[in-house]
């Protein structure tokens, strides 16, 4: 079995190179169809990542967590995703056929006018090769296997955005960019079944049937918990951009979409990749080993994690500059704002899972709720303020429930609240001396590159100093570090 440093690089291979195909194939594609084609594919994969969530009714999670009885809730977890599929392809079926009270039928009214909506047809099969894929992935992640999940990941997101770029030329429709995303769909499904049965009509047997309806009694709580909160979660994540371009402007959302491409994409990336590998680890183990484990991850995290959100609060006016020119300085204000609340994030989202080990996913559920509408009560009300205004209010509040949480995983973790907090704590002079020393650099440099090049100075001395007197932090990254 693989080890949790050698599943976290590649966890952190298959996301980073998946973004980067993503990001790329997407300047392509749309720089190569028309915007209405643009738009209605975008509308389909995003109501493909919202079913993500529902397909599996939280048995993968289960599955996970659940060491000694996987077999059983692999059985479960076949059964549902083959129905909810089953079920997703049959109201895409109605979409197709059944009018709105529009023009057309409701596909065509879902997608942009002039859109060759019928690609909607290729999400019945999507859905399909989405549930086999997903019946072996939450067995590849109990076994920490995150090279075969990465190595497929990889290959799905070359096949979708790449391969979708080259269809267009010769096909520049929906149609040509929905059969590249089943493609990647199903080159991933085929990769991670590699040395699994394929039994599709199992899923059909009265006694595996009974198998099902047993664990969702036994688990009704956590799976229709666990899954509102991952439902909710996504939700409270893409809302503010919407709201913001509705009741502000164009403009603050450019801002705003750059503000959490600079300083969101790079520390949920990280965060996710070690959240992926952390909930299979704390599974199954001991209290004492549970304890162990979450106290040397966030402080890993407030050690090594926490200071890149201080660097990218600091330099923001020439990371945007980078990013955008001139016209995206005004950016660097709410990438200031929202690092109030992400450095929160960067430490303490790692261990997120711990709502789930104990068979408490209700309490993440409640505090999303709140969180979301937390965020759309601030962004309604400061809105004729300006988005720098809500940006600052909505980090604030946004940190307070970060806090909250953080008190929450805590409570759950029983490790003694004098060791949990310290172990994060125990950093916080260290990123107060950083925040000062990389202004420091802009005083004494000139331009916008040069403070950045002088700031590898105090963070090389910062490393040296953790390296030196904080062993146990320093240990967790020479191991993810280390090969083999």
């Amino acid at each position: 079995m693989p080890s949790a440093f050698s599943a976290t690089r590649w966890v952190l291979f298959g996301s980073f190179g998946f973004r980067v195909l993503a990001y790329f194939g997407q300047v392509l594609i749309l720089r190569l169809v028309a915007k209405e084609v643009f738009g209605a594919y975008g509308s389909l994969v995003d109501i493909h990542l919202m079913m993500l969530t529902l397909m599996t009714m939280s048995f993968d999670a289960l599955l996970v967590r659940e060491k000694n009885r996987r077999k059983r809730y692999n059985v479960a977890l076949s059964i549902s995703l083959a129905w909810i599929a089953a079920f997703l392809g049959f109201l895409t079926a109605l979409a197709l056929i059944f009018p709105s009270p529009g023009t057309g039928s409701w596909a065509a009214s879902l997608v942009e006018e002039g859109a060759t909506w019928h690609a909607v047809l290729f999400m019945i099969p999507i859905f399909a090769v989405m549930a086999t894929k997903l019946s072996v992935r939450a067995l590849l992640m109990a076994d920490l296997d995150f090279k075969t999940i990465s190595l497929g990941e990889f290959g799905n997101g070359l096949l979708t955005w790449i391969g979708g770029a080259a269809v267009v030329l010769f096909f520049p429709n929906a149609w040509a960019l929905m059969a590249a995303y089943l493609l990647g769909e199903l080159y991933e499904c085929l990769w991670m079944y590699r040395g699994h049965r394929f039994r599709p009509m199992a899923v059909l047997a009265p006694r595996r049937v009974g198998i099902l309806r047993r664990l969702f009694n036994r688990h009704r709580k956590f799976c229709l918990a666990n899954t509102a909160d991952l439902t909710v979660n996504n939700f409270g994540s893409l809302l503010p951009g919407p709201l913001i371009l509705v009741w502000i402007s164009a403009t603050a959302t450019a801002d705003f979409r750059v503000s959490r491409l600079l300083i969101q994409l790079p520390i949920l990336l990280l965060v996710g990749s070690i959240w992926r590998v952390a909930y299979p680890t704390f599974s199954g183990v001991s209290e004492e080993v549970l304890h162990s484990r979450c106290l040397r991850i966030i402080g890993t995290t407030a050690a090594f994690l926490a200071p890149g959100v201080v660097w990218l609060a600091v330099f923001a006016e020439s990371t945007a500059w980078i990013l955008g020119g001139d016209p995206y300085l005004t950016a660097a204000p709410l990438v200031q704002w929202m690092a109030v609340y992400m450095i929160l994030t960067a430490v303490f989202s790692p261990i997120s899972s711990l709502d789930m080990i104990r068979d408490r996913p209700e309490i993440g559920l409640y505090w999303n709720i709140v969180h979301t509408v937390a965020r759309v009560a601030v962004i309604w009300f400061f809105a004729r303020h300006g988005v720098v205004v809500v940006i600052a209010v909505m980090s604030v509040t946004s940190a307070f429930l970060w806090i909250w949480w953080a008190a929450l995983l805590g409570w759950l973790l029983r490790a003694g609240w004098k060791a949990y907090w310290w172990s994060v704590l125990k950093f916080v002079p260290g990123w107060i001396i950083l925040a000062v020393a990389f202004q420091a650099c802009w005083w004494i440099t000139p331009g916008r590159i040069w403070p950045m090049v002088a700031s590898i100075v105090p963070g090389l001395v910062y490393l040296a100093v953790v390296y030196k007197y904080f062993p146990i932090e320093s240990d967790m990254i020479r191991r993810l570090l280390k090969r083999g």
